[in-house]
């Protein structure tokens, strides 16, 4: 494999590795990581238009070391919503 071949495959794992996940997965992920499967850099573009939707996946709350809580989704949840939404 060439230099150039080797990059090139760096580039498409790079690209496809955050949406490979194993079925059944119960990981829970932060808005960040939400924003990242969906592919947008902003996490307040997808609370805004894809967290308020009413079938969008109920998050979770966990308390944080500073007493706060944050919102988790489980990772299949999300990407079957996502799954389906798109072929809408």
């Amino acid at each position: 494999m060439t230099d150039t071949q080797t990059d090139l495959l760096e580039k498409i794992v790079a690209e496809i590795a955050p949406r490979l996940t194993v079925k059944g997965d119960k990981e829970p992920w932060s808005i960040k990581e939400v924003a990242k499967y969906f592919k947008y850099d902003s996490t307040s573009y997808v609370l805004q238009n894809f967290v308020c939707l009413p079938d969008f996946p109920r998050s979770r709350r966990k308390r944080t070391a500073k007493g706060k809580t944050q919102p988790l989704w489980e990772a299949q949840e999300i990407i079957e919503w996502w799954n389906s939404w798109e072929r809408e």
